[in-house]
Order: C-alpha cells, then structure tokens, then sequence
C-alpha cells in the first residue's frame, strides 16, 4: 500500500473499504496535524494538553476524508488544514464560553 503516492487515490481506495489506505493516510498526516495544532496549545487554562488538542484534530480524521472531493481543485492536505483549523476553533470558542458559565452557576 506504500507504493501509493497521490492522496486522491488513497482517498478512493478508502472510500471503497481498503483499511490499508486509511491506515497509509493516518500515518501520512498524523505528524502534519501535530504541527498544525501547535498554535492552539497556547490557548490551554492548564485542563487541556497538548494530548487532549491532538485526540480532538483525529477525530475528525475519518469524517474529514468522506468529505473531500478532489474535483474542488484543491489537494486534500489544503483542505485538512482548513478543516482542522476551524475545527480547533471551535474547540476552544467552545471551552472558552462553557468555563465562565459554569463558573457563574456555582457561584451564583
């Protein structure tokens, strides 16, 4: 399965049922997404780490590849990064909102 290089072909493998090219493509852009969550660890309160950051950019993995299209004309690491940039937003808008809520309900 190594012998794959194009990224669209790995995503059609895996669209078809081969476990094999979705294990290629994890292993491909596992240190690629540890890099790019990089940025976020600095908005951490000391409940996060950085383990914590990166389970959440993987879990989309699977979900993120049924929905790339390579007729978009954009490459699928392009798409990853937008993809898991918004999504670590959203983590982080959402742990930032849900805090001083609950602060303000025991207190209150």
């Amino acid at each position: 399965m190594e012998r794959y290089i194009s990224d669209d072909e790995l995503v059609y493998l895996m669209r078809c049922g081969s476990e094999a090219a979705q294990e290629v493509l994890y292993k491909r852009y596992y240190l690629i997404v540890r890099r790019w969550i990089f940025p976020f660890i600095g908005y951490s309160q000391g409940e996060y780490d950085f383990e914590d950051y990166l389970q959440v950019a993987m879990a989309c993995f699977s979900g993120l590849l049924d929905c790339y299209r390579a007729d978009q004309k954009t490459s699928l690491k392009t798409f990853m990064y937008h993809v898991m940039r918004k999504r670590m937003l959203s983590f982080v808008y959402q742990k930032k909102t849900i805090e001083p809520l609950f602060y303000i309900c025991i207190i209150g």
